[in-house]
């Protein structure tokens, strides 16, 4: 009996050593590249091993996360062995060979600092503001390395920031869609615009009107500090300091002219449909054209909110 079960176990031993004689040993590479973001055991593997059919399985076998593009990772045979003992696969050497040391790097693509400026001339200036402007400079200081697929770029500046004084634009950089990398890069942008110029030095009592002041091209000192746009901005308005001849006009430098002030005697104009009707009132406030103050009515002493229509006239709201 001890007979017929040794021979059985012999017969059996036997048979195992042929079943995986039948099946190549596989090998992963002491070397390897990887495309994606994350490391599978298939893709460690020699290119003759992923051939084999008891490969296919591998594909599934997380190992880590990939490093960055053109970084470099080491991984030992050691936590091979123990990633693959986590998702219960158990292997012999004669099954895959794994070397001490295994070399792991990410395929790359490269972005020249040429081709990112030339891609912010094209795609970034033609979204800004203004239709003269152009990139004196944009500091970046290598070539950006990322992920092999189709690139596209996010440009944005912090909301305060003075596109007239260097700066530094934010770029994010997309591969297939997901953001890979976020860089800060030191820009110099020259910004020209049609702009009105004091003909005459203008006082803080002046009355500025179309015949002080001429337009031209200018380049912009400040992108904060925004230039008048056309002259009814300028109407009720003084400036606020001497602005002297040949300085561009400002909006942050004008101050708004009050027409009513508090105590004045003013109309109440009140409006239904067709129906206008007229009153007496005083102001409690003041304020310019198109502001909202305070009136009364004396007969009434009835206190309104009115809309400043000019220096004698209210609209009761």
């Amino acid at each position: 009996m001890k007979t017929v079960s040794g021979a059985l176990i012999s017969v059996f031993f036997l048979f195992t050593c042929l079943v995986h004689a039948a099946d190549p040993a596989m090998t992963i590479a002491a070397e390897s590249v990887v495309a994606g973001k994350d490391i599978y055991l298939f893709d460690l593997l020699t290119p003759e091993s992923r051939a084999l059919p008891q490969a296919a399985p591998l594909k599934n076998v997380f190992i880590t996360p990939a490093p960055f593009p053109g970084r470099l990772r080491i991984l030992t045979a050691s936590e091979i062995a123990a990633r693959l003992n986590a998702v219960g696969i158990q292997m012999n050497p004669s099954e895959l060979a794994i070397p001490a040391q295994i070399r792991v790097t990410r395929q790359t693509q490269s972005l020249s600092p040429l081709e990112i400026q030339e891609k912010a001339r094209l795609e970034w200036l033609p979204s800004l503001p203004w239709k003269a402007v152009t990139l004196e400079r944009i500091d970046v200081p290598e070539n950006v390395l990322l992920p092999p697929g189709a690139v596209t770029m996010t440009w944005s500046y912090p909301p305060l920031s003075d596109l007239c004084q260097p700066f530094y634009l934010k770029v994010e950089f997309s591969v297939d869609g997901a953001m890979v990398q976020r860089s800060f890069f030191r820009t110099q942008l020259a910004i020209s615009q049609m702009v009105p110029v004091a003909v005459r030095g203008l006082s803080p009592s002046d009355k500025v009107s179309d015949d002080d002041v001429r337009w031209e091209v200018r380049r912009l000192a400040s992108s904060i500090h925004v230039p008048v746009r056309s002259v009814e901005f300028l109407d009720g308005k003084m400036p606020k300091a001497m602005i002297g001849t040949g300085e561009v006009l400002l909006e942050d430098s004008f101050r708004v002219i009050p027409l009513i002030h508090r105590g004045d005697d003013v109309t109440l104009v009140m409006e239904s449909g067709a129906i206008r009707l007229t009153a007496a009132g005083k102001s409690l406030g003041v304020g310019s054209k198109g502001e909202r103050i305070r009136v009364v009515n004396p007969s009434s002493g009835k206190e309104l909110n009115a809309t400043v229509l000019d220096e004698k006239t209210v609209k009761v709201n």
